[in-house]
């Protein structure tokens, strides 16, 4: 989501998929915009350019504009890399909300066990291509997957 293009600014990034996907009026195209950045709480940040924003507004800004086109399902790659416990916890509840709120399935790769807890209610573990482990967050510690139990222990998530 940080894959903003920094010559243009926030609201212009926000709307690019509308203006290349949709029919919409310009008119449209900036409401939808607008409420996308509503939802993520970025209100007043139209005019901002990328340099200005800190890495958990660019993160906001790629899901607003994801959010924009009104997708059914939303994917999301290592969406808190990078960021402080706190900007992860603010990611991990938008992303939540988005999810209830937009009604879309939102599919996460991320190595963040907390993401996966906080977030998750199925997990597919792959590894070397084959799927070790699918089914809750909660259950993972139950594997009898040594890769999933070592993923788990080495991550302090293996009580």
């Amino acid at each position: 989501f940080g894959a903003l293009f920094d010559f243009m600014n926030v609201i212009d990034n926000v709307s690019l998929p509308l203006k290349k996907l949709t029919n919409f009026s310009k008119n449209e195209i900036i409401e939808r915009s607008k409420k996308s950045l509503t939802e993520v709480d970025l209100d007043g940040c139209e005019n901002m350019m990328p340099s200005e924003l800190s890495g958990g507004m660019k993160k906001r800004v790629g899901i607003a504009r994801a959010i924009s086109a009104n997708p059914e399902y939303i994917l999301y790659d290592e969406p808190t890399t990078g960021l402080d416990p706190i900007m992860t916890h603010s990611i991990n509840n938008l992303i939540k909300k988005i999810h209830h709120e937009e009604k879309l399935t939102s599919i996460i790769v991320t190595h963040e066990m907390k993401t996966v807890e906080n977030v998750a209610d199925r997990v597919i573990f792959l590894d070397e291509g084959k799927i070790r482990y699918d089914g809750p967050p909660v259950d993972m510690k139950n594997s009898t997957n040594k890769t999933v139990l070592q993923f788990l222990n080495v991550s302090g998530r293996l009580q």
